[in-house]
């Protein structure tokens, strides 16, 4: 429970930093400049493809030999490579829509922040499962570099390159912690022929599925096309609000890497419960309080804070499914050690629950991209204003739910390994009596703290907005008899951390 208790407090600092860093990266940026930043993502996320395989491949290879295999590291090198590669080729493509000053930096920014980010997830796999403290000491790390770059953004009068600049600096100090981290656990004890030879073998499982995952960034492509600029700009905006989520992934590869060491089967359920609640407690608030979000965001544009309100709701309580799902994919592939036996082959994974995992990420990305356009239409027939907006929210969560129920189909006793049949009582209930004392608080709220333009004002009714929301999360929660079992060991072990 220690290294869980580590996982919330830096979490909790990430947090935070998301949280101002989007200020600096979406509040003085012109609506124009949002729609450039979205692009540099997509053609990030489109880079990181191939990374797939190298956060698949280097916790696995870890937890089997014990050591972090430099021929592990060379492959993921060359796999790294070859996705700077796509995202410039990306880019290229759409150059004619990019003219202007900005475009070769943003070339060159996205390679390598495609490279490092795709390196990192090589060093920081073998941490998952050797060293799962200094893995999340890699978060701090990043989280610290977001809050000293804010000063670097505001000293460089919030321009858009000094906020390319900061992303790739972020990506560059989370690769060469983590790398320095790593470096006592490296090892040629298996040479660089076999484990070059398993990383390839094994590479087609993750091409199915999370390397699938970065294609979902196409929807930029259908937003453009069907929409405009503009429409990318505001879903930008709701991108920077899902910063909000990226903690969700401490704890579930804590519990990954527990599995795959079996270290912690019995500890699936209070896990689940522990990043249903997180994920919730920021949805509850995100959605209680969003014209203090939006506001702060993009102080700019006041008119998006009532467009945005259904169309927030609707997103973030797909995150909430959608941290679900992938806390089921973690605990299915850190179940299934298939692959620590023998020699792993191209048939290893045949019929196993790790290919199952990975196959419904590439259901879901059919099933999100095959979706978006009709949702659209959809949304356009409703007379919905934002009706691209609309259409992509929904697709997501439809292609969300599709997946999900694929996946546990395939998860071997998920009823009984997930605990799902506690989690009315134990999730459900607590979650419904914060979400109706919320309602209930939060006119008061913003009538008492009006939304306001000011960053220092806004930031502190974020932080009262936030700090009210998870303390009547906490209240509700402590109606459960496991979530207060839960508190209390956190609590106590929090005391331990600090002595």
């Amino acid at each position: 429970m220690r290294v869980r208790v580590l996982a919330l407090l830096t979490s909790l600092i990430s947090l935070a930093a998301s949280v101002l860093f989007s200020v600096a990266v979406t509040r003085k940026l012109s609506l124009v400049d949002v729609g450039f930043l979205n692009i540099f993502t997509a053609a990030v996320s489109l880079g990181m493809i191939p990374s797939a395989v190298v956060s698949f491949a280097s916790p696995r290879l870890a937890a089997k030999y014990r050591s972090a295999e430099l021929g592990v590291l060379a492959a993921s090198f060359l796999v790294s490579s070859a996705g700077a590669a796509m995202s410039a080729a990306y880019l290229i493509g759409l150059s004619s829509k990019l003219a202007g000053q900005y475009f070769y930096l943003i070339l060159m920014l996205s390679t390598l922040s495609a490279l490092t980010s795709s390196l990192s997830s090589a060093s920081t796999g073998f941490l998952v499962t050797l060293d799962r403290p200094k893995m999340l000491y890699t978060t701090l790390i990043t989280a610290l570099v977001k809050l000293a770059s804010i000063y670097y953004i505001f000293a460089s009068a919030w321009s858009l390159p000094s906020v390319l600049i900061s992303s790739f600096a972020i990506y560059a100090a989370g690769l060469a912690y983590s790398m320095a981290a790593a470096s006592p656990y490296f090892s040629r004890s298996m040479g660089f022929r076999r484990p070059l030879k398993e990383f390839v073998s094994g590479a087609w499982v993750p091409l199915l599925g999370y390397a699938s995952n970065n294609l979902r960034s196409l929807d930029t492509m259908f937003i453009a096309a069907v929409g405009g600029l503009l429409d990318n700009a505001i879903w930008q905006v709701i991108y920077m609000v899902g910063k909000l989520y990226g903690f969700v992934g401490n704890l579930i590869n804590v519990s990954y890497g527990e599995l795959l060491t079996r270290e912690g089967g019995s500890r699936v359920y209070y896990d689940l419960l522990l990043v249903l609640f997180t994920t919730s407690a920021v949805s509850l608030a995100v959605v209680a309080f969003e014209p203090y979000v939006v506001e702060f965001l993009r102080p700019r544009d006041p008119y998006l804070i009532p467009e945005l309100m259904v169309p927030v709701t609707l997103w973030a309580a797909g995150n909430v499914l959608g941290s679900f799902s992938q806390y089921a994919s973690a605990v299915m592939q850190g179940m299934d050690r298939v692959d620590m036996g023998g020699e792993i082959s191209a048939k290893t994974y045949l019929g196993s629950m790790v290919l199952r995992a990975h196959n419904a990420e590439l259901v879901m990305t059919v099933a999100y991209l095959a979706l978006i356009y009709p949702m659209i239409e959809v949304a356009r027939a409703l007379s919905l204003q934002l009706y691209v907006i609309y259409g992509v929210v929904l697709a997501g969560i439809i292609a969300s739910a599709i997946s999900t129920a694929y996946r546990l189909t395939g998860m071997k006793n998920a009823a009984e390994v997930l605990g799902v049949r506690g989690l009315p009582r134990d999730y459900a209930l607590p979650t419904a009596i914060a979400a109706i004392a919320l309602m209930a608080l939060r006119g008061p709220l913003i009538e008492l703290m009006r939304p306001t333009t000011s960053a220092a004002w806004g930031a502190l009714e974020l932080v009262v907005a936030f700090a009210a929301s998870g303390i009547l999360y906490a209240a509700a929660a402590a109606t459960s008899p496991k979530m207060r079992r839960v508190m209390w060991i956190i609590v106590r072990r929090a005391g331990g951390l600090f002595r």
